[in-house]
């Protein structure tokens, strides 16, 4: 969806995902430890967690391709029914198709969840027809918790190091004795 304001970026207690200006939410795998804090915040059930590797990963609207070429979803797809382009063009463009379908758009008009997504859906029904969740564009109480408890993360780990360090002094002063 990359949210204008992602709520995975907010629970991520490393900073490992990155809004950037253009529309993409990315996730730098390389910072990602695998805690799931942004697979649980993201209303949508995007980020999905790969135990083969133990991170996090995303669709990241082939920031790579981009500006040059589209994304590789809009480039293949069979029917056309994906668009991509300047977000003023494309808004105008779900505003007509709504009206020609006497619809709903989804993501940044009618329906702003997380303050506006860069993805827009022009859709024949409610949002909540196709398991489109009805969100505002607060961050939800979940959130906010991990929010603020990640930087309980850093004593927590401090102190469990602590106890390690001083367990195994007096295992080793007990063997010595």
């Amino acid at each position: 969806m990359h949210c204008h304001d992602p709520e995975c970026k907010e629970a991520c207690p490393v900073n490992a995902i990155k809004k950037f200006e253009e529309g993409p939410v990315l996730i730098d795998v390389n910072r990602c430890i695998g805690c799931k804090f942004c697979v649980d915040a993201c209303p949508f059930d995007v980020p999905k967690f790969n135990p083969a590797t133990g991170k996090v990963d995303k669709c990241h609207m082939c920031f790579d391709r981009v500006p040059n070429k589209e994304p590789a979803c809009v480039q293949t797809c069979p029917t056309g029914a994906l668009l991509f382009g300047e977000r003023q063009t494309m808004i105008q463009k779900a505003m007509e198709r709504k009206a020609q379908l006497n619809g709903y758009i989804y993501g940044d008009v009618d329906n702003k969840p997380l303050g506006g997504t860069s993805f827009i859906y022009v859709l024949k029904e409610k949002p909540s027809v196709y398991g489109l969740p009805n969100v505002g564009s607060t961050i939800s109480p979940a959130t906010s918790v991990l929010r603020h408890s990640k930087w309980l993360l850093i004593p927590a780990a401090l102190g469990g190091l602590m106890y390690l360090a001083s367990w195994r002094q007096r295992r080793i002063k007990e063997k010595e004795e």
